[in-house]
């Protein structure tokens, strides 16, 4: 199917989208807050699914089956990421530059050994503390369901363990992860 512009709107259709700024170049600045409501509508999205699903089907863990499906999303990318062998490698393939705009991360660390990622925000968690949920769902939503995906992406890589010393951004701070060498096969 065509869809052609009406001559009469073309006018106010040139003008919304120059308001908008279509056409120019977005700031990194610009780009991030772009991709925070971005993310932010993906953690609000599954914080209104779990409480849909607790609400219409109570019989069912809709906290369990969220986890799984985080888990699984979480695995998507590791199958194209081939042999990591180290917590800067992981780091490399697991953040990229829209996470590093979103999250306003810092990377504190990363070499053969250890790799410290601080994310100074999450939209996950922003999105849906300014909702209105309450501290106790944020912190579930991450810790219970949406974590799941950290811990599956490291999970095809038994030599490697991540941690969050200090809580997450679901706990009302900052998000410190870390990624060490596993010892005996401990993944944190």
């Amino acid at each position: 199917m065509a869809y052609e512009v009406k001559e009469e709107d073309r006018k106010q259709i040139q003008r919304y989208l120059e308001d908008l700024g279509v056409d120019s170049m977005a700031s990194p600045q610009e780009v991030g807050n772009l991709l925070k409501q971005a993310i932010g509508d993906r953690g609000l999205t599954l914080y209104l699914i779990w409480k849909a699903l607790e609400k219409r089907y109570p019989e069912i863990d809709a906290v369990g089956l969220l986890r799984d499906v985080c888990w699984e999303r979480g695995q998507l990318p590791v199958h194209q990421w081939g042999d990591v062998k180290t917590p800067a490698e992981w780091v490399m393939k697991a953040f990229s530059k829209s996470t590093v705009l979103s999250c306003d991360q810092v990377f504190t660390e990363m070499n053969d050994k250890k790799a410290v990622v601080v994310f100074r925000c999450c939209p996950h968690m922003d999105a849906v503390r300014a909702f209105g949920a309450t501290p106790e769902e944020v912190r579930r939503l991450c810790w219970d369901m949406m974590i799941a995906a950290d811990f599956s992406r490291i999970e095809p890589y038994p030599h490697l363990k991540i941690s969050f010393p200090g809580g997450t951004c679901g706990d009302g701070g900052q998000c410190v992860l870390t990624v060490e060498l596993a010892e005996d096969g401990d993944k944190g």
